[in-house]
Formats: C-alpha cells, structure tokens, sequence
C-alpha cells in the first residue's frame, strides 16, 4: 500500500489537542466524558474499517493494472517481432519487383526486336528442322549436299536456343509477377495481424491506466480517511484521559466522604496508589502532572519504591 506519511500525524495531534483540551474545560461529567469516549472510539473503527477495504481495493486494482500492463507489454514485443518480418519480407517484394521490371524491360526488347526484324518464329524454325532432318533420312544425297543440309540444321539449332532463350525470358518474368503476389498477400497477413495485436495491446493500456486513474482517486479518499481517522482516535484518547482523571478524582472524594474526613492507613495507602498509578500513566505519556500526582511520584521515587 503506498505510504501513509503524507499526513501529517503530528500536526494533527498537535491542532486537536489544543482544541478538544479547551473544549473538555466546561466538561466534569463522567457519563458525558464516557459518552463521548464511546461514540469516538466506535466513529475510528468505522473509519479503520473503511480504511482497510478502501486498501484492498486499491492493492486489487494494482494488482490488476500490472496484469494488464504485462500482457500489453507481451503484444508490444509480438507487434515488434511482426514488423521485423514484414520488413525483411518487404525488402524481398521490393527486390523481385526490380528483377520483374528488368524481366518485363528485355521481353519488351524482344518484342520489338522481333517486330523490327521479322524474324522466323520459335514453331516455324523447329519445324524447318524436321524438315531438313527428314530429309536426310529419306532421300539420297551426296556427301557434300548431306553436309550442306548438316549446316544448314546446326544454323537453325542455333537460332532455336535463341529463340527458346527469349520465350524462357518471358515465362521468367511471369514467375517473378506470380512471387510478388504471392508476396503481396503475405504482407496483407502481417498487416492483419498487426492491427489486431495492436488494437488488443491498445485495449490493455486504457484498462491498466483506467485503473492507476482510480487508485490515484481512491488514494485521494485514503488520505482524507486517514486523517479522520487520526482525528477521531487522538480526540478519543483525550476524552478517555480526562474521564479517568475525574473518575479517579472522584474516587479518591468518595474514599474520603465515607470516612468522613479521617482516613484510615489503608485508605490513605489506596489514595496514594491511585495517585502514583495515575501520575506513572501521565509520565509515560508526557502529560502535564498536578501537585497530588508529582507529590505522589517524588516520594514513590525517594522511597525507593518507583512502579517506573
């Protein structure tokens, strides 16, 4: 629980003190004293009462704001692990748009190369090698006429890697468009899942500061408490102190009473108890003593026999 001393309990002691001790000048009554003794010592149990659940309340609440706090913390890291990999996942996207941009640059080429020269198509060279190598199966030629088709067939060969190199060009540049969707879609995921953990982090950071804002209220009502309770317990104890002085006063006038001026060795032995009993109790406490109960206490010390 957070600290009590900011109230400040001896200047509050010090005010009551002076004002109920100006107020107890008019009071003798016993029963008036005990009265109000009473009503004061059951107001500091109620205030004790409130005091204590007000702090359970508050140890509570603490208890789950930090809770709260630890778990916004826990998606506070996800969050960030998360955006490291879409970064890196980023830098790849990026990456393979820059190599889909220099796919798309050289099949563009092509094409107008193509366009430009008029060149045999990939279908129309394979199929003139089919032709000149049927040829040389099926009919009969002179070694010279064979060797002349023979290069003929290597040319074209040639110009078919050429041409199968372009197509593949082509097929590479929609592989890489393929992987850049495939890409796109997984940062979709990342964003998705980001937003969810940070709206679910958002959420643990209003409730853990929803509940710091009611402990700073509920401290607010500790410390008036407190200092009701203060209060009520130093007024009490007054009123206490002044009714067993009068009881006492009044016990040592009945002693007397009864014995009708003249006291016996064992009423003037319980009246000098009560008195020495009463100043010890007063000394502890630092009370002012009066002339019965310093007189009392002086000769129980020169005696030797001090209850001290």
């Amino acid at each position: 629980m957070s600290k009590r001393n900011n109230i400040n309990v001896k200047q509050i002691k010090d005010q009551i003190s002076v004002q109920v001790t100006a107020e107890l000048e008019s009071i003798e009554d016993v029963e008036v004293l005990k009265e109000k003794r009473d009503e004061l010592n059951q107001q500091t149990k109620r205030l004790g009462q409130e005091r204590r659940q007000l702090e359970d309340e508050w140890r509570a609440n603490r208890e789950r704001a930090f809770e709260y706090k630890t778990k916004r913390d826990e998606l506070n890291a996800v969050i960030q692990t998360l955006k490291d990999d879409k970064k890196e996942l980023y830098n790849k996207l990026r990456d393979l748009k820059n190599e889909f941009k220099s796919a798309k640059q050289d099949e563009e080429t092509r094409k107008k190369t193509e366009k430009n020269s008029k060149g045999p198509t990939l279908k129309k060279v394979d199929g003139q090698i089919r032709h000149l190598e049927k040829k040389i199966i099926t009919d009969t030629l002179e070694i010279k006429e064979e060797n002349e088709i023979i290069q003929q067939i290597q040319k074209l060969e040639q110009s078919k890697s050429e041409l199968e190199a372009q197509k593949n060009a082509s097929m590479a540049s929609l592989k890489v468009q393929k992987e850049i969707t495939k890409l796109r879609k997984e940062l979709d995921k990342f964003n998705e899942e980001i937003q969810k953990n940070s709206e679910e982090s958002q959420n643990y950071h209003v409730l853990m500061m929803e509940l710091f804002k009611e402990n700073d209220m509920k401290k607010k009502e500790l410390d008036r408490i407190q200092a009701e309770f203060i209060e009520s317990k130093v007024t009490a104890d007054i009123y206490h102190t002044k009714f067993k002085d009068i009881r006492s006063t009044q016990k040592k006038r009945k002693i007397t009473r009864i014995s009708g001026g003249k006291l016996s060795r064992k009423q003037q032995h319980q009246i000098q108890e009560m008195t020495l009993n009463d100043a010890l109790e007063k000394k502890k406490k630092g009370e002012k003593l009066n002339i019965f109960e310093a007189r009392a206490l002086f000769e129980s010390g020169s005696n030797g026999n001090s209850n001290e």
